[in-house]
């Protein structure tokens, strides 16, 4: 993947809406926008990198995301979704 800004949808499990989760992101520099069933998060790939100890350069998309242990018990999955296709 070679775009420094990334766009990953997290998606509550059945425990979620959480606060915590929305403030461990808020914490390590990204911008989060509430969705109905989960979080927009958005920030540099390098961010992405350090806060979730992943390599992204060759990352394939859609590309699903480790899910942190200190946020899992509210998370069903972080993704960075495929490019959408305009015709």
């Amino acid at each position: 993947m070679s775009e420094d800004y990334i766009e990953a949808i997290l998606v509550w499990n059945p425990r979620g809406p959480s606060d915590p989760v929305r403030r461990w992101w808020v914490d390590r520099g990204f911008a989060v926008q509430t969705m109905r069933t989960g979080l927009l998060i958005s920030g540099p790939a390098k961010t992405f990198e350090a806060a979730l100890n992943v390599d992204l350069d060759d990352a394939r998309l859609p590309f699903r995301l480790p899910i942190p242990s200190e946020i899992a018990d509210d998370v069903a999955s972080i993704t960075i979704p495929g490019r959408r296709q305009y015709h």
